[in-house]
C-alpha cells in the first residue's frame, strides 16, 4: 500500500474532479407537526392552526427574518449586521425554530419546553441580528453561532406555523439551512481545463432542478454542464424524464445530439426512443493516456414509472442475474479500460449484489446527506488476489464535490485515493447556481407546479384546515375520469395514509403518490350490486380531521363521482339490478364480478358537459389513471384566469356536485312466458265478484305476460307511465268456461326528497299519486260484458331500497265501468315488495303482497269485495345475461261484501324472464 509518502511511491496518474447537482432543503418540520396532538404523551397539548411558506435569505449562518420578496442576493452582499439581543432556539438538524409572538416570558419558556419535548430536540442560545442594507432598508436577521458563513447570500426558506399549545396560539419561525449546490469548484473546472491528467464528472444531473413539464429545463443544465467542461454525466433514473423532454423539444433537439459533457445510463433500453443513441450505456475516458470506463445504474420506481409512462423506455435490474458483470468484462476487454467506475443510485438497503459485481474498481454510493460519511480513504489494489472482485466503495456525505485519484504501477491500476476538493471554496459561476436554488425555492412555495391551491386559502364546505384533505383532491380526480368517460359513476381508491396529508399547495409529484399505481382507467358496464362495495366507504365529504384520525390508518376508502348530494345516481338509489356505466381503474373492475369492458356501440362519443371534450368510450378507450389526472389538473391551472379562478375552479371540481338532470328510462320490467296451475275454491255467489280470479274452475294455462316502464326522474321529482298486462290459453280440468286476459295502462307521479335507512340500506321516501285504467278480454265474450275499471291512488311511498324494493299505503278510489251497472269503491291500500340475491348461488327470492280493504257503501251488493289480498313469490336463476328462469307461486284471497265466507285462487307454475333496460340523459 502507498502510504503517507504516496505520490513519491507511485506515480499520480489521473485526478478525477467530481461534482453533484442535488439540492436539500431540510424540511421535515412541516411533516412532524402533521402529527401534533397524535402523539400519546402531548394528545390534545398542541394542534396546528395553519402554516405558512415564504422565501429568505441565508449565508450559512445568518438567516434573513421577514418578508424577502423583493430581494436579491446582491443586495445582501454589502449588509452590515449588529447584534440587537439573544433568543432561545430549538435546533431539529438544519432547522431552527423560535417563538414570534407577544406572550409573556413564562407562556413562551413553557411553549418552547412543550414543543421540544415533542420534536426530541435540544435548545440553545442564538443571536438577534439588525439587517441594514447599502439602500437604508432594515431587517432582522438571526445568526446561529457554530454555523458557517460563506460568500454568497443564497434564497432559503421560512416557515411559520401557528400552534395551539395548551389552548394558547403560539406562532413559532422556523429558518430552514439550504444543502448542495455548491459546486464545481472554479478551482477544479480549471484544473481539469487545462491539465490532462484532470477530468471533470458530474454525478447526476440535476433532476431537481428541472422544472416539470419545461422542456427547455434540461437544456439550461446542458449548457452549465458543458461550459464547466464536464466530461461525463453520470445519470441518475430521475435525470431521464428531464433528458426525454429536452430530447423532445424540436428547438432545443440539437443541443443534447451535438454537446458534450456524454451522458451514461447503464440499466435501460433505449431502443426506438428519443434518447436512443443519445444517453450511452457506458463510456470511456481518455484521461493522461489511461482509458476509464463509467457506468450508472439506478432504480425505476413507481413515480418515476409515471413520468416515464409512453416513452417505450425499458429498465432491467442490475441485482439479477450477470447482465451487468458480463457487460463490464466486455466492454473492458473491448476497450482495453484500465480502471471502471460505476455509479450507484440504489439504496444501501437494495446494493447488496454490488458485492458479486465483477471486474469493477470503484462503486460511488448514493448520497448520504450526513455531515461526514468518509471523507478520506487511501486502498492499495496490490494485495488482492483478483483485483476486479471486490470494488472500492465511495460514500458520498452532505459536502457536493471531491476527488478520485487513481494510481498506476507497471501500467496497472493499483491504489485509489479519495477525498475532498481542496483550495478555494469559489464556485464556478456562483450567479447560475444562485439562480438555480431561487428556481427551485419559487416552484417550491409557488402555485408553478401545484394541482391544488394551499388549503388554507381555500373555504371548503365541510373543513378549514391547513392541510390539504385527500379526499378533496382525489373527489375532483374522479370528476375529471368521469367527465372523460362520459360516464355516469367514476370510483377511485384511496388507501387511507395520514402521513401524506400535505400544507400548503399540493405539487404534482405528491398527487402521484397520492393516487399511486398507474392503473388503466376504462368504461365497463356494472350491476349496481358491485358499485355498493365502493359507495358504501366513500370518503367525501371527508375532513382532514376525520383523514388524520388514527382509526382511518390504513383503511381504504373510495372517492365516487355521479351521486348527487343524497347518494343517488340518475334520480334514483343504486339498484343492485340495474347496469351502470362506469369509469375504473382496473383494479377496482376486478373486484365487480359483473364489470364487462363498455361496447363503443353502445356508449358513443359524446361533448362531455363539464369539459366541452370528447368523451371517450369503448373498449379500446382508455387513460392511464396517474398521467390523465395530473395532466388534467395542471390543465385547469394554466386556463385559469388568475389566483382567484383557480381556487374557485379547484373548490368546484372537490365538490364535484352532479347537475340535476331528467333522465329518461325504457324499461321491459318483465316479459314472462309460463306454465301454471291453479287451484280455485270459490263458495256460490263468488264467481259474480270483481275479482275475475274466483270466476272460473281450476286449470292450466300457458301465457305470456309482460310490463313495460318509461320512469322519468329529475331531482326529486318521478314520472312513471307503464302498460302491463297478459294473454294465454288454458285447459281447463272440470268444466270449458271463460278465461280473462288484462291489459293496465298507468302513470304515477312521486315527490321524494326524503331517504330512509331501512333493512341495511337507503330508500326514497315521500308522498305520491297515480291513475290506471284495467280492461279484461276474453276471446269469445262481448266487450261491454268484460270487466273495465278505472282506479285512482293517492297515498305515501318508499322506493330503491336494497331488500325491501317498494312499500306504500295509499287511499283508492277505484270506479268499476264495466259491467253495468257503474259504481265506485273505496278502499285503503297496502302494498310490499322485496328480493333477496341468496348468497354464494345464483338465485334470487323474491316476494311482494297487496292487501286492499274496501269501504263499506250504501250501495254494496253481492259482486263487490270487502277484501282482498294478494301473495306473489318468485324464485330465480340468471341463465344468461338479462334472461333468467324460475317458479313462481301465487296467491289470491277474498271476502265479500254481501257473501259469507271466503274464496281463494293458488297458482304455481314456471317461467321464463326477460328484463331489458336503456337510459337517456
Amino acid at each position: 500500500m502507498c502510504a503517507a509518502g504516496l505520490s513519491s511511491v507511485c506515480a499520480q496518474d489521473i485526478t478525477l474532479h467530481y461534482y453533484d447537482n442535488e439540492y436539500r432543503l431540510g424540511n421535515c418540520i412541516n411533516e412532524t407537526f402533521e402529527n401534533l396532538g397524535k402523539d400519546a404523551g402531548h394528545s390534545g397539548k398542541i394542534s396546528l392552526v395553519k402554516a405558512l411558506e415564504s422565501l429568505s435569505f441565508t449565508d450559512g449562518a445568518n438567516f434573513l427574518l421577514g418578508e424577502a420578496n423583493s430581494l436579491k442576493a446582491a443586495d445582501l452582499k454589502d449588509a452590515v449586521l449588529t447584534k440587537t439581543g439573544d433568543v432561545t432556539i430549538i435546533h431539529s438538524g438544519v432547522n431552527y425554530i423560535f417563538p414570534e409572538n407577544n406572550l409573556s416570558q413564562e407562556e413562551n419558556e413553557a411553549a418552547m419546553k412543550e414543543l421540544a419535548a415533542f420534536l426530541e430536540a435540544e435548545t440553545e442560545t442564538a443571536e438577534l441580528r439588525s439587517c441594514r442594507l447599502n439602500d437604508g432598508r432594515e431587517f432582522k436577521a438571526l445568526y446561529i453561532p457554530g454555523e458557517k458563513t460563506h460568500e454568497i447570500w443564497e434564497n432559503t426558506m421560512q416557515l411559520e406555523h401557528t400552534l395551539n399549545i395548551n389552548g394558547k396560539d403560539v406562532v413559532f419561525r422556523t429558518m430552514i439551512k439550504p444543502q448542495g449546490l455548491m459546486s464545481p469548484r472554479l478551482s477544479a473546472v480549471n484544473q481539469a481545463r487545462l491539465d490532462r491528467s484532470h477530468a471533470l464528472i458530474s454525478i447526476g444531473a440535476g433532476a431537481s432542478l428541472m422544472s416539470e413539464g419545461n422542456p427547455k429545463a434540461f437544456d439550461g443544465m446542458y449548457s452549465f454542464f458543458a461550459d464547466a467542461g464536464t466530461d461525463i454525466l453520470l445519470l441518475n433514473p430521475e435525470d431521464l424524464p428531464g433528458y426525454l423532454n429536452s430530447a423532445e423539444n424540436a428547438e432545443a433537439a440539437n443541443l443534447a445530439e451535438n454537446s458534450s459533457p456524454v451522458p451514461v445510463f447503464t440499466n435501460a433500453d433505449f431502443t426506438g426512443t428519443k434518447l436512443e443513441g443519445r444517453v450511452k450505456p457506458y463510456t470511456v475516458l481518455t484521461v493522461n493516456d489511461k482509458k476509464v470506463l463509467f457506468f450508472s445504474v439506478g432504480k425505476k420506481d413507481e413515480a418515476l414509472d409515471i413520468k416515464l409512462d409512453g416513452s417505450g423506455i425499458k429498465f432491467w435490474n442490475p441485482g439479477c442475474g450477470k447482465r451487468l458483470s458480463q457487460m463490464i468484462r466486455r466492454a473492458r476487454r473491448d476497450e482495453n479500460a484500465d480502471a471502471v467506475i460505476l455509479n450507484n443510485s440504489y439504496s444501501e438497503a437494495e446494493s447488496a449484489w454490488t458485492e458479486e459485481l465483477k471486474s469493477t474498481d470503484l462503486i460511488i454510493n448514493r448520497k448520504r446527506w450526513l455531515k461526514s460519511a468518509n471523507r478520506e480513504i487511501q486502498a492499495s489494489l496490490d494485495a488482492r488476489t483478483d483485483k476486479h472482485d471486490s470494488a472500492l466503495e465511495l460514500d458520498r456525505d452532505r459536502h457536493s464535490d471531491g476527488k478520485i485519484e487513481l494510481f498506476f504501477k507497471d501500467g496497472k491500476l493499483s491504489a485509489i485515493h479519495l477525498d475532498e476538493e481542496n483550495g478555494p471554496a469559489e464556485l464556478f459561476r456562483p450567479e447560475e447556481r444562485e439562480a438555480q436554488k431561487t428556481a427551485i425555492l419559487t416552484a417550491f412555495i409557488s402555485d408553478e407546479n401545484a394541482v391544488m391551491p394551499d388549503a388554507a386559502e381555500m373555504s371548503f364546505g365541510h373543513e378549514t384546515s391547513a392541510f390539504q384533505s385527500p379526499s378533496d383532491f382525489f373527489q375532483a380526480a374522479a370528476g375529471l375520469l368521469r367527465s372523460r368517460f362520459g360516464a355516469e359513476i367514476s370510483v377511485i381508491e384511496i388507501k387511507a395514509d395520514p402521513s401524506k396529508a400535505i400544507t400548503g399547495y399540493l405539487a404534482a409529484d405528491e398527487a402521484r403518490e397520492w393516487l399511486g399505481n398507474n392503473d388503466e382507467v376504462k368504461l365497463y358496464k356494472v350491476a349496481g350490486k358491485d358499485l355498493k362495495q365502493f359507495t358504501g366507504n366513500k370518503a367525501s365529504p371527508m375532513s382532514f380531521a376525520d383523514y388524520a384520525e388514527g382509526k382511518a390508518a390504513g383503511k381504504t376508502y373510495y372517492a365516487v363521482s355521479g351521486l348527487d348530494k343524497r347518494g343517488r345516481l340518475s334520480g334514483y338509489p343504486l339498484r343492485d339490478d340495474e347496469i351502470y356505466l362506469a369509469a375504473l381503474p382496473e383494479s377496482l373492475a376486478k373486484k365487480c364480478g359483473s364489470a364487462e369492458a363498455a361496447p363503443a356501440k353502445d356508449f358513443g362519443t359524446a361533448k362531455t358537459s363539464e369539459t366541452g371534450e370528447n368523451a371517450v368510450s369503448g373498449s379500446g378507450a382508455s387513460e392511464k389513471l396517474v398521467t390523465y389526472i395530473v395532466k388534467e389538473m395542471k390543465t385547469i391551472r394554466r386556463e385559469s384566469a388568475d389566483r382567484e379562478a383557480w381556487k374557485k375552479e379547484i373548490q368546484s371540481r372537490a365538490a364535484d356536485a352532479t347537475p340535476v338532470k331528467g333522465t329518461w328510462r325504457f324499461e321491459i320490467a318483465k316479459l314472462n312466458i309460463y306454465m301454471e296451475k291453479t287451484h280455485i275454491h270459490a263458495p256460490i255467489g263468488y264467481e259474480a265478484t270483481t275479482e275475475s280470479a274466483f270466476r272460473t274452475e281450476d286449470r292450466t294455462k300457458i301465457a305470456a305476460s309482460g310490463i313495460i316502464k318509461a320512469p322519468y326522474a329529475n331531482g326529486d321529482f318521478f314520472f312513471t307511465p307503464s302498460i302491463s298486462g297478459s294473454y294465454g290459453k288454458s285447459k281447463y280440468e272440470n268444466y270449458t268456461g271463460l278465461d280473462s286476459d288484462k291489459l293496465i295502462y298507468a302513470a304515477e307521479a312521486a315527490y321524494a326528497p326524503w331517504e330512509l335507512k331501512f333493512l341495511g340500506s337507503g330508500a326514497l321516501t315521500g308522498p305520491f299519486a297515480s291513475a290506471e285504467y284495467e280492461t279484461e278480454f276474453e276471446k269469445h265474450n262481448p266487450y261491454n260484458e268484460t270487466q273495465k275499471s278505472f282506479r285512482e291512488k293517492t297515498g305515501w311511498k318508499m322506493f330503491g331500497g336494497s331488500i325491501l324494493k317498494e312499500a306504500y299505503a295509499a287511499f283508492d278510489v277505484e270506479r268499476e265501468i264495466y259491467p253495468e251497472p257503474v259504481y265506485t269503491h273505496y278502499a285503503f291500500e297496502a302494498y310490499a315488495q322485496g328480493a333477496y340475491e341468496i348468497p354464494r348461488t345464483n338465485l334470487t327470492l323474491s316476494a311482494d303482497v297487496l292487501y286492499r280493504r274496501y269501504m263499506p257503501c250504501h250501495d254494496d251488493t253481492i259482486v263487490k269485495l270487502r277484501e282482498r289480498l294478494e301473495l306473489n313469490s318468485e324464485l330465480t336463476a340468471k341463465i344468461y345475461k338479462d334472461l333468467s328462469m324460475g317458479f313462481y307461486a301465487k296467491w289470491i284471497y277474498g271476502t265479500g261484501a254481501k257473501l259469507g265466507g271466503y274464496a281463494d285462487s293458488f297458482t304455481f307454475g314456471g317461467m321464463l324472464n326477460y328484463h331489458f333496460l336503456t337510459k337517456w340523459r
